[in-house]
């Protein structure tokens, strides 16, 4: 099965953002790590944007709006890291997928209006 390629539109991988996707993604980060909400039901922690690697293909990159805020923590930074532990590790020790994750910040985030909590409540 042959995956699309994600037509660029600007400089880097992935082309530029639009105003629509960093609006998304600045509502996602704003909310903080959703990893960190589901399991301690805090929001607002500092948070990165993750870009998705399930089902992307060897070489392939992920769309902008396919992602996650995660914390440095559960990122990059901890024995307990997406980059540290690999996608596979990370999805069985913490027990959502990535696609899981990615799917529930379009539900919370996609196409809401800016609000103070990030458009959830």
């Amino acid at each position: 099965m042959t995956r699309p390629l994600i037509q660029k539109t600007g400089t880097g991988k992935r082309g530029r953002k639009t105003k629509e996707e960093s609006a998304y993604i600045d509502r996602a980060v704003s909310f903080g790590c959703l990893l960190t909400y589901l399991k301690t039901g805090i929001s607002g922690t500092p948070a990165a944007w993750h870009h998705q690697r399930t089902g992307t293909g060897a070489g392939c990159i992920a769309k902008h709006e396919d992602g996650i805020a995660l914390s440095p923590y559960y990122h990059d930074q901890s024995g307990e890291a997406f980059h540290v532990m690999g996608r596979k590790a990370w999805e069985a020790h913490h027990g959502y997928t990535e696609k899981q994750l990615v799917e529930m910040t379009k539900e919370m985030f996609k196409g809401l209006a800016h609000s103070a909590n990030g458009g959830v409540g």
